[in-house]
């Protein structure tokens, strides 16, 4: 039989015992609680930083804080966190979403509660070279038809080739609605960079390369197009500097008779129909950096 001793001691042992075993159950259950609760915040600040993107690349950047508070709390169950931008620049925002987890056995060891935080990095960038059909747009155009901000809605422009086009500014220019670019990459297609010259293909008519391409693969989608900001002579030739990139839903073109397609002209003149619109995905064909005008086209991404 046990004495009494061999009782009192396997108490004691159980005593000492049972401080790091709550531990234990400490650690499984309140450190998997806050973990949930950590997840929650990513998501919450991740969402919140992706709003803030969409809304500055729209060019509505003012209601930052607000815009991130509301995702940041649709995002946590748990009731409402606290979140703050703690970084924001001409690219780039960051959130940081954090809230208050309370313990259930971790007051056993003096640990109540704890804060919990996780901050959401999001990055937009524009594209800042790539290969497209050899037709830049006239910045003054842009701005024309879209008053400088990045474009929203559906309605159908036409740009001409020429100096006659809807807004006044072409003339001022030199240069018309749009422009064709000598082709200097594969059969129809042009590469071009931000801040760089690129010379034009003289006449009215479009590269000789293109006349066995068909512009109506391209109707309907969305095209990244080189936007022009200056022009000037050297000799006979033309030299156009690319400002950015525009994201452009051709929706129809008169390239002359016999090729066009839901043309708004005809006769001696050409133009281009569609409306300018986002893209807010990565083109294949472009290179992608900080800084770039955005007109539209722009990748935007979370970033640890």
């Amino acid at each position: 039989m046990r004495s009494r001793d061999e009782h009192g001691a396997v108490a004691v042992i159980v005593a000492v015992l049972m401080v790091p075993l709550v531990g234990f159950v400490a650690l499984a259950v309140d450190v998997s609680a806050a973990y949930v609760t950590r997840v929650q915040l990513q998501n919450g600040a991740d969402a919140a930083a992706l709003a803030v993107a969409a809304d500055c690349l729209s060019g509505a950047c003012g209601s930052s804080a607000t815009t991130a508070r509301t995702f940041a709390s649709a995002n946590f169950p748990k009731g409402t966190p606290t979140t703050t931008i703690t970084a924001q620049t001409a690219s780039s925002v960051t959130v940081q979403n954090s809230a208050v987890q309370s313990y259930l056995f971790a007051p056993v060891l003096g640990i109540r509660s704890a804060t919990v935080s996780a901050k959401g990095t999001a990055t937009w960038t524009g594209p800042t070279s790539g290969t497209a059909i050899p037709v830049a747009i006239n910045l003054c155009e842009y701005n024309y038809f879209t008053g400088g901000l990045p474009p929203s809605g559906t309605t159908s422009r036409t740009m001409r080739l020429s100096t006659t086009s809807a807004s006044s500014c072409p003339a001022a220019s030199g240069e018309g609605g749009y422009s064709y670019l000598k082709v200097n990459s594969t059969a129809c297609r042009t590469t071009t960079a931000v801040g760089a010259e690129f010379q034009t293909e003289p006449g009215d008519s479009e590269p000789s390369s293109c006349s066995s391409f068909s512009f109506d693969s391209l109707i309907n989608t969305t095209i990244l197009l080189p936007v022009f900001s200056s022009a000037r002579k050297q000799g006979n030739t033309s030299y156009l500097k690319v400002y950015g990139y525009a994201a452009f839903r051709l929706t129809g073109y008169y390239f002359g008779s016999g090729y066009s397609y839901n043309a708004s002209c005809n006769g001696s003149e050409r133009c281009l129909r569609g409306y300018f619109t986002t893209l807010h995905e990565r083109s294949a064909a472009f290179t992608y950096g900080s800084g770039a005008p955005q007109l539209g086209a722009a990748s935007v991404t979370l970033s640890d």
